[in-house]
């Protein structure tokens, strides 16, 4: 059986679990009121209400200026990797969707932010969080940055926390670097690659729909 990214392993989110513990409840507030971290306004710029005319039909994924291809789903986690990186065992950059049918506003949508808040806390090391505020066209959104790992690789997760129309999603970046005592590496890959790639995600407009990547299937 293959390797999940980290973060699939994680996921006690899929169903709203506890209410916004203390140790979140600013970072949660922030996205439903008209505060945000201190690094949002560069993210907020480009952030755009979702209207169901405005979404893509297609599942071919170009983020980042690369093309992802679809690779695999189960139980509404939909995985994506880079054209040439078709080895799910040995990928170093990934795109995964996750669809939260039970998620269906604002509320809900927090709880599972703080969820995943959590996990990130106790499973590895958070690196940073950002909200974007509810407006009278667009829900709040968050973003949740962390590091974790294994023996043998070292996982950037970056998860963006939205609704898509009434239905909320989890799309997480990832990247991997590989072999023991990598931690320079990912601290250099982060400090190159990291604040871009956030605004990026958090701008990010061409994702599929929930009901398109239903259609998809595993080969």
């Amino acid at each position: 059986m293959r390797q999940l990214p980290i973060f699939a392993l994680l996921l006690g989110l899929m169903a709203p679990m506890a209410q916004p513990s203390n140790t979140a409840e600013d970072w949660l507030n922030q996205g439903e009121n008209d505060q945000t971290q201190h690094n949002t306004q560069q993210l907020k710029r480009k952030i755009m209400s979702i209207q169901d005319n405005q979404q893509t039909t297609s599942t071919d994924l170009h983020f980042n200026n690369t093309d992802y291809q679809f690779r695999w789903e189960e139980n509404g986690q939909y995985e994506f990797t880079p054209v040439n990186q078709p080895d799910l065992e040995q990928w170093q950059d990934m795109i995964t969707i996750n669809v939260l049918p039970q998620v269906t506003d604002g509320e809900t949508l927090a709880v599972v932010a703080n969820n995943i808040l959590q996990h990130y806390q106790e499973n590895g090391m958070l690196i940073n969080t950002a909200s974007v505020p509810r407006t009278e066209t667009s829900p709040a959104e968050y973003l949740v940055v962390a590091v974790l790992g294994t023996e043998a690789f070292l996982e950037m997760a970056m998860a963006r926390i939205r609704l898509d129309g009434d239905i909320g999603t989890a799309i997480v970046v990832s990247h991997r670097i590989y072999g023991q005592n990598v931690g320079d590496d990912m601290s250099a890959w982060l400090q190159q690659h990291g604040p871009a790639l956030e605004q990026e995600l958090m701008s990010w407009q061409d994702i599929p729909r929930a009901a398109v990547l239903s259609s998809l299937t595993n080969n």
